[in-house]
């Protein structure tokens, strides 16, 4: 085998790990992960805490037995709208999305990242990826990549 062919097979086989349905899964399923785990420490997408309740919902909360001091945008931790995400692959495997698949989850999820909460509109930035997802999410196609390489030496 001639090093074109070589080079060509090597950069075939790295096209198609990244555009692997197992790589992609791994991904969406980590950054549903940092998400949910982000939002359930009270953390927003920069690493700042969330804006504390207003004193009226936190009263709404503690009469029904919620904790108020804990803002994780979870009130009911069964079905709310953090259990409602998952994630979907693009057909051509180029891409994964992550979504809130409940219609009234996503439109309630988008009141507290981008139009405001409540009376005072507060903002909670909760959805997206963070700078420190780029890095675990980069660490797992770098590890993908090395385990394929290594495959491909051998």
């Amino acid at each position: 085998m001639s090093d074109f062919s070589k080079i060509r097979r090597l950069f075939t086989e790295i096209v198609g790990a990244l555009e692997s349905q197992k790589l992609l899964n791994h991904l969406g399923l980590k950054q549903i992960h940092n998400i949910q785990s982000r939002t359930r420490k009270g953390i927003d997408l920069f690493g700042n805490p969330f804006q504390q309740y207003s004193d009226e919902y936190a009263e709404w909360k503690e009469k029904r037995g919620l904790p108020a001091n804990v803002i994780n945008l979870t009130l009911h931790d069964i079905d709310g709208m953090m259990h409602q995400i998952d994630h979907v692959l693009s057909p051509d495997l180029k891409s994964v999305e992550i979504q809130i698949l409940d219609p009234g989850k996503r439109k309630l999820a988008s009141y507290h990242d981008q139009t405001g909460a409540g009376k005072s509109r507060v903002i909670r930035r909760f959805w997206g990826v963070s700078e420190e997802d780029q890095k675990g999410l980069g660490e797992i196609v770098t590890h993908d990549l090395e385990l394929l390489l290594q495959r491909l030496s051998d």
